[in-house]
């Protein structure tokens, strides 16, 4: 589906409406209980915030005044390591007690122990990475919610068509206004560190020392600057990828596709509504030795 609000005059110049929406000051970010991060956030966008209106307090309303079908929420932060085992144990880290769809029917397992793969205990805010497409799918719909899918109605997306607009891409991009989530520039320290030869700072990923290696995440929301396309969302970009509903078939092992990069690569990738062959991974990964340390997941859901 494609949007049509975007007003193209004589001049060829493209001009996009005006997004209207309140931004008050926000608290302390802290993560939370089981489920999502407890944000007590009472920034708000398009009737986001505190768990007060459709969404609850630990995702963000997601709507537009000239895009009407946009109504959903998002998480306000990539699922946590911590959130990840509270899942683990309420179902028993058994994969028969989560409803996954049929494409999923050969997945032996709910977490990746791959050698990139930190242990969650020592990491409990830095977002859940070792899932493959099927566990997050599986955590999703365990607390009531979904992977991020197509914007009219939340479902499965067509692959690798960058024209059919999602529900991860519009609230990343302000409702497709702009590149990044903090505007239209890239800016190499605000949700994306190069690597270390890329900086002139000796210390290099931006002064994050501790990035220098594959476990190359932070705390989830730890970046103010990394906030957006809404207000109260954080981290749309960089710090880990982020599976969506969008597959290249049915077929078990086939790809799907992850969005937002991570915290190494080009900062074209990071765009909002990139798309690449070369950011994909399969739905299924089985082998407990290799883990995908650079991907993980939030979740929408309709609005309450």
């Amino acid at each position: 589906m494609k949007l049509g609000w975007t007003v193209v005059l004589a001049t060829g110049v493209l001009v996009a409406s005006a997004c209207f929406v309140e931004i008050r000051d926000l608290q302390p970010i802290g993560v939370g209980g089981d489920g999502g991060t407890g944000a007590t956030s009472t920034s708000s966008a398009g009737g986001a915030g505190g768990g007060t209106g459709p969404c609850p307090a630990d995702m963000v309303h997601i709507t537009d005044p000239d895009f009407a079908p946009a109504d959903y929420c998002i998480d306000r932060y990539e699922v946590t390591q911590k959130q990840y085992s509270s899942f683990l144990v309420a179902v028993g880290n058994d994969v028969a007690q989560t409803d996954q769809p049929s494409q999923c029917a050969n997945n032996m397992y709910l977490q990746q122990e791959g050698a990139y793969c930190p242990n969650n205990r020592q990491a409990p805010n830095e977002p859940v990475n070792c899932v493959d497409w099927c566990d997050a799918w599986a955590y999703c719909h365990h607390y009531g919610k979904r992977l991020c899918g197509s914007l009219s109605d939340g479902g499965a997306l067509a692959y690798g068509d960058p024209g059919s607009s999602d529900e991860w891409e519009f609230a990343c991009s302000n409702g497709l206004r702009q590149r990044f989530p903090y505007g239209d520039s890239p800016e190499l320290c605000t949700c994306y560190f190069p690597r270390s030869w890329e900086m002139d700072d000796p210390n290099g990923l931006c002064g994050n020392a501790q990035l220098k290696n594959f476990n190359a995440h932070l705390d989830v929301g730890s970046l103010p600057g990394c906030e957006g396309g809404y207000p109260g969302l954080f981290d749309m970009t960089g710090n880990i990828a982020e599976w969506t509903n969008r597959c290249e078939s049915d077929a078990a092992d086939a790809n799907c596709v992850t969005r937002g990069g991570f915290t190494f690569g080009s900062v074209d990738y990071d765009d909002c509504n990139r798309i690449d062959d070369s950011r994909n991974f399969p739905r299924i990964n089985n082998n407990l030795t290799d883990g995908s340390f650079d991907v993980g997941f939030r979740c929408c859901s309709d609005g309450q």
